[in-house]
């Protein structure tokens, strides 16, 4: 079977318009946050895990039941050939389907202190956000290389715990295949996997 997956992003301002049910689990989880916001955001992501579900031909109108590894990874029970990822900043939320291990990640780029990839990225990574000469294009390589990380970590299955320095993804010895996509304005984003995917973007109600 060829690798294949399907991301969906939408805005939390139209979780309204889903008709879906949340899942036991997710409800609680969303139960438990004090904002809106992010209320929105746990409803979001599972509403777009059920419809890329479904886009990707698997029949998802019950019950969807998750279980994690030791470092909180979900995986889902009933489904044991398909993998997701699941990443949410800002206003956006956005969920990949595949059939082979794969982690996304997307962060709304704002100013930062690039004292943070001194101490958090590995040294390479480091060196080449800094002899870049523009402070614009510094800030993009930084969100860049960030959710690359992210994505990563996710798709190996590991928590943050991993460490962000503990691994290069400029090195040419890096095996893991990364894909940035353009998906809203304001945003970076990143995919990761092992091996190449072909991915289907379907973009809602932006």
């Amino acid at each position: 079977m060829d690798n294949k997956a399907l991301l969906l992003i939408d805005n939390i301002n139209n979780v309204g318009k889903y008709n879906y049910v949340l899942s036991s689990d997710r409800k609680k989880k969303a139960d438990r946050y004090k904002f809106e916001a992010d209320k929105k955001r746990c409803m979001l992501a599972e509403f777009l895990l059920r419809d890329a579900l479904i886009k990707f031909g698997y029949k998802c109108d019950g019950e969807i039941n998750y279980i994690y590894n030791e470092h909180e990874k979900p995986y889902l029970r009933d489904f044991s050939d398909v993998f997701f990822s699941i990443s949410h900043s800002g206003e956006y939320v956005v969920c990949i389907v595949s059939n082979v291990e794969v982690g996304i990640d997307i962060e709304k780029v704002a100013d930062i202190n690039l004292d943070i990839a001194k101490r958090f990225f590995a040294k390479g990574e480091y060196e080449m956000i800094m002899a870049l000469e523009n402070e614009n294009d510094r800030l993009d390589a930084f969100y860049s290389i960030w959710t690359k990380k992210e994505a990563y970590i996710k798709s190996i299955g590991q928590g943050i715990s991993f460490g962000f320095e503990n691994f290069d993804t400029t090195s040419k010895d890096f095996t893991y295949k990364f894909q940035e996509l353009d998906l809203a304005s304001g945003y970076k984003c990143s995919l990761c996997s092992k091996e190449e995917i072909a991915i289907k973007v379907k973009q809602k109600m932006l």
